[in-house]
């Protein structure tokens, strides 16, 4: 979620910095009258209220559309105990949080760092991500989302131990999460 804030940072930044170049521009031109300078400060704070506005609108369209941002944003929330929250902000279903998950959760609250697999499986319609914590070979945690037009849901949390874990994790790359 970090990247995505600094390439949105980014890309506001880059598109600022010539917004403000034309509005002082326009305010020092000594020959204009002062109707349009004051006309150019109004449009510019017109164009940086309005490029704030979409720069923040596509961050927060990012961060709860794109799956793993979803999961990393869900295994945050548990680690946090705002389970209550994530179900508020649909990013985690009410079954979901309501199941039995000792394992799960245990696995997820004493966790330093994740690793969210390159391949997905299918499961139903949905997608399922294979989600490794602290680097393990011996269990994974498979994570089912559903992927609706405007936002993405982890609809369950599974634990997967020994052999079946091992087969899923040799089969994929796992770049790591904090």
């Amino acid at each position: 979620m970090r990247s995505a804030l600094s390439v949105y940072l980014g890309i506001f930044i880059l598109l600022l910095i010539p917004l403000v170049c034309l509005l002082v521009g326009g305010i020092l031109a000594k020959r204009r009258p002062r109707k349009l300078r004051l006309r150019n400060i109004v449009l510019g704070a017109a164009g940086i209220a309005a490029l704030t506005a979409l720069c923040l609108s596509l961050y927060f369209i990012t961060i709860n559309r794109q799956p793993r941002l979803v999961i990393h944003r869900v295994f945050a929330g548990i680690q946090a105990g705002d389970v209550s929250v994530l179900v508020e902000k649909r990013l985690l279903t009410t079954a979901c949080s309501q199941q039995d998950l000792p394992g799960v959760t245990a696995d997820i609250a004493q966790a330093k760092t994740f690793g969210i697999g390159q391949k997905t499986l299918s499961a139903g319609g949905n997608t399922v991500y294979v989600v490794v914590p602290d680097q393990a070979v011996d269990r994974a945690l498979l994570v089912e989302v559903y992927e609706a037009p405007g936002q993405s849901t982890v609809v369950s949390l599974h634990l997967v131990e020994g052999d079946e874990a091992g087969e899923l994790i040799a089969k994929d790359t796992f770049p790591a999460f904090h």
